[in-house]
């Protein structure tokens, strides 16, 4: 899913379906596109066309997005440790996907940055990405 347009990443309703049935494990059912379909509305609004790149990381960083569901801690209650089952485990066990100089395609001390590179470790599933700021090419 996805493509390039213009140089700028992008995402159309069915692509951004394929995203949340394959890299985010929703069900693959009518619901799943009935979602896309609003969550591609919303991020896109009057902007209209596809979904951009500054859409889809608004996306990723709304709280519907969020590892912490509030309205998911009563799902403890009734088991051992109540409420506090939910999330109630130390930060180290879970498992969160991260990326290191997520910018660079190729190795490390010689790769091209690339706007890409960043598009492809969120399409993979990763939550957490380095953002290095550089100030022009002296540094």
């Amino acid at each position: 899913g996805g493509k390039e347009s213009g140089g700028e990443f992008e995402l159309s309703t069915a692509e951004l379906r394929y995203f949340l049935v394959t890299y985010q494990l929703e069900a693959d059912d009518a619901s799943t596109t009935e979602k896309a379909a609003m969550l591609h509305a919303a991020y896109v609004g009057q902007d209209g066309g596809n979904m951009t790149v500054r859409h889809f990381a608004a996306l990723l960083d709304d709280s519907y997005n969020g590892a912490y569901l509030p309205e998911k801690k009563s799902l403890g209650a009734g088991m051992a440790g109540g409420e506090a089952a939910y999330m109630g485990h130390p930060l180290s066990d879970y498992w969160i996907n991260s990326s290191h100089n997520t910018y660079l395609a190729g190795d490390q001390l010689a790769g091209d940055s690339t706007l890409g590179a960043y598009a492809m470790a969120l399409l993979k599933g990763c939550r957490c990405v380095e953002l290095d700021c550089w100030d022009g090419k002296e540094g």
